[in-house]
């Protein structure tokens, strides 16, 4: 008989995971006070971010119309960002507890997101031990980012991971997509950077407003 594989919950990082928008404020804001341009409000980061590093710079460009190149404003971004990466990050309160109980259940915990891939494990470990995530998997040079439709199946493939008994979850549509691309159960979650209506029209199977619920709705779900 094959041996059953073990589930998996795979989750994003920010916003999902830990409260980072003073580290992505403050990047971005150091990128574009650099260049003379006007800051954003904190809160502003809030939709300007999710679709990876580039994107937001071109972003926060448009929105300030400036022409500047934005292969010269996101080097000097990343910059910044690994000045700021430890400002005042945060795991969501409740979180670490929730998560201690799924690996005692027997869930792997595996994290997917758009942050580049070494500052996303030093942002993982100034807020979870060492391990606790395996694996942690960040935007790499080329590489793919959510919701592309390779990524996630390629990254199930690669952990060895079973679909049949794995979910993802999120704070964001692009979440919510990227768990359709390998068609695993989504769960939204609302204590991150973007809203209930935006989980919800984009199709996520659940909606958890505090990190107490989790166990539950993992386990419902695979």
């Amino acid at each position: 008989m094959a041996q059953e594989l073990q589930p998996t919950a795979i989750f994003d990082l920010d916003g999902t995971l830990i409260y980072t928008l003073p580290c992505l404020g403050k990047s971005g804001n150091d990128m574009l006070e650099s260049y003379g341009l006007t800051p954003y409000p904190l809160e502003s980061y809030k939709m300007l971010v999710g679709n990876g590093s580039r994107i937001l710079v071109e972003r926060m460009l448009a929105g300030r119309h400036s022409d500047l190149d934005v292969d010269q404003a996101l080097d000097r971004y990343l910059a910044c960002f690994h000045k700021n990466v430890l400002y005042k990050l945060e795991a969501y309160p409740g979180l670490p507890e929730s998560l201690s109980q799924l690996k005692k259940q027997g869930y792997r915990l595996a994290v997917l997101t758009n942050k580049p891939d070494a500052l996303a494990k030093i942002t993982i470990e100034a807020c979870y031990p060492p391990g606790f995530f395996e694996p942690i998997r960040g935007q790499r040079p080329g590489g793919p980012i959510k919701p592309d439709p390779q990524l996630l199946p390629a990254f199930i493939k690669e952990i060895g991971a079973d679909p049949a008994r794995s979910v993802f979850v999120g704070d964001s549509a692009v979440d919510i997509h990227t768990a359709k691309t390998a068609h695993l159960p989504s769960i939204g979650v609302l204590w991150g950077y973007r809203d209930r209506e935006e989980l919800q029209t984009a199709g996520a199977d659940c909606l958890l407003e505090h990190a107490d619920e989790l166990v539950a709705a993992v386990t419902n779900l695979t």
